[in-house]
This record gives structure tokens, C-alpha cells and sequence, in this order.
């Protein structure tokens, strides 16, 4: 089995890499691998390589991945079945793997890659990007529920800190007032901006311009997922979080950013 660390059947690529390159510390192009250790060790590197989060994968090295991993699979069922000797892989694919392995982020975004400078209260910014990282943590550990919370609230709390620090008060009163009338807003939200729900800020938001019609259109089918956090709801209205749903709500929160950074 390979000696990587994985957290909650979580492979890090980079640990992941080393115990490949302490097993064949001098493989090269042509060497044939296909003995009894290989097979074991093989065996652990491919249970470890498909725990490894899709985030963590580039989109241009995931065709790669599958392909060595189908090479992989053919050699270790090859292995078991037929014995040793009748099958080899190439030292090639040894070397392609730890390439593409020390191209994967070990995380896929840490809260000093997010970029929130829109945000001008540095220790809010700095809340904000703790959650964004956490809400993509989540979702790389297949925490689907925890995801789309988190990312339901980024957005939540980035509209209302927008929508607070550079819509005047009466302005915004008298544009819930032609929603309420539109229809767009069933009804009039709470007289205190922070009672808004998710639903009402992204409304209002989307009004002003603030997100835009497709970023609107994504959030729409993921608004309510945010009431997850609260246990009742989610027997009562019998919603359940999706790996679907959580790619689309962290999607909706990244989206959410792109628009309030391009803001004047």
C-alpha cells in the first residue's frame, strides 16, 4: 500500500508523489514493471490516486489521469489473474504519474488565494476568505451539505456587506418597494436589512446590478439550499444536499466574487 496521508480517505498528491518516487527511486522510460512488489504497491496507488478530489486535478490533466489509471487497472487485473510476467507497464507510466501528481495542488485553495479586495474592513475580508477556502475544503472532501452551507452564506454576507456599504438606504427601500409591486419579491423583507434571507438579497442584488443575470440564474436553483443549516427544515421539506448541488453552490459563490470584483 502506498505510504501517503490521507484525511478522511483524502490522498494528498504530493506525499502521494514522494512514496512513488521511494519505491522506484532510479525507474527510467523502458523499464518493465510488473513484478509481485509491484503489484502490491501498485495495487495501494491506484486506491490512493482515486481518492485524490477532482478539485485537486487540473481539467488539463485529468484525460491523462483516467488514461493512466485504465493502464494501471489493466496491469494490477492482469497481475491477479494471469500471474506475473505476462503483463508489463513501462517505467514511462511510472514517470507520467509523478508528473502528473507534482502538478496537483496539494489544496485546492487556501484563504490567501482569495481575492475579496472589494471588501475594505480587513477583518471581515479576512472571514470571508477563511469561509471561501472552507466551503472549497468541503467540497473537496465530498462534504456536500457543509459546501453548499458555507457557500450560501459567502454570498449571503458578501450582498448584505455590498448592498449595506454602497446603496443608499432610501434608494434600496424604494427598489423592494417596485419588486414587491413586479412580483419579483413575494413580499416586503424585513424593515432591517439583516434579517434579509439569501432569496431577498439576491433579488435585490440582481436589481442593482450587483451579480450578474447568469450568476442570478445559477444561484436561483441552489437560494434555499442555505436553510440546510437548520435541521427541521431539511426533514421537513425533504431537501437533500447533491454532489451536484454543492459544485453548483460553490460555483454560485466563485461567480458571486467574479461580479462584485469587477464592481467601480
Amino acid at each position: 500500500m502506498a505510504d501517503c496521508r490521507c484525511d478522511a480517505m483524502r490522498t494528498i498528491p504530493s506525499e502521494l508523489a514522494a512514496s512513488v518516487q521511494d519505491h522506484y527511486p532510479r525507474v527510467e522510460e523502458n523499464t518493465n514493471i510488473g513484478h509481485r512488489s509491484d503489484h502490491t504497491f501498485l495495487g495501494g496507488v491506484l486506491s490512493a490516486i482515486e481518492t485524490i478530489p477532482d478539485e485537486l486535478v487540473p481539467s488539463a490533466l485529468q484525460t491523462r489521469l483516467a488514461s493512466l489509471r485504465g493502464r494501471l487497472r489493466t496491469a494490477i487485473d492482469a497481475w491477479g489473474n494471469r500471474g506475473y510476467g505476462t503483463h508489463f507497464l513501462r517505467g514511462g507510466d511510472i514517470l507520467e504519474l509523478l508528473a502528473i501528481l507534482r502538478d496537483c495542488p496539494d489544496e485546492a485553495v487556501s484563504a490567501d488565494d482569495i481575492d475579496l479586495g472589494f471588501v475594505d474592513d480587513p477583518v471581515f475580508r479576512r472571514t470571508l476568505a477563511v469561509d471561501v477556502a472552507a466551503a472549497h475544503r468541503a467540497l473537496g472532501h465530498g462534504e456536500w451539505k457543509a459546501a453548499t452551507v458555507l457557500a450560501g452564506s459567502v454570498v449571503e454576507a458578501l450582498l448584505l456587506y455590498v448592498l449595506r456599504e454602497r446603496v443608499d438606504l432610501a434608494v434600496c427601500r424604494a427598489r423592494v418597494d417596485e419588486l414587491v409591486r413586479a412580483g419579483a419579491l413575494r413580499q416586503r423583507p424585513n424593515e432591517d436589512i439583516l434579517w434579509w434571507s439569501l432569496s431577498e438579497l439576491l433579488v435585490v442584488g440582481h436589481s442593482f446590478n450587483l451579480i450578474t443575470d447568469n450568476t442570478n440564474a445559477i444561484a436561483d436553483s441552489t437560494r434555499e439550499y442555505r436553510n440546510l443549516i437548520h435541521p427541521g427544515r431539511e426533514i421537513r421539506e425533504n431537501q437533500h444536499c447533491t454532489k451536484g448541488i454543492a459544485h453548483v453552490a460553490v460555483g454560485t459563490m466563485e461567480r458571486t466574487i467574479e461580479d462584485l470584483r469587477r464592481q467601480p
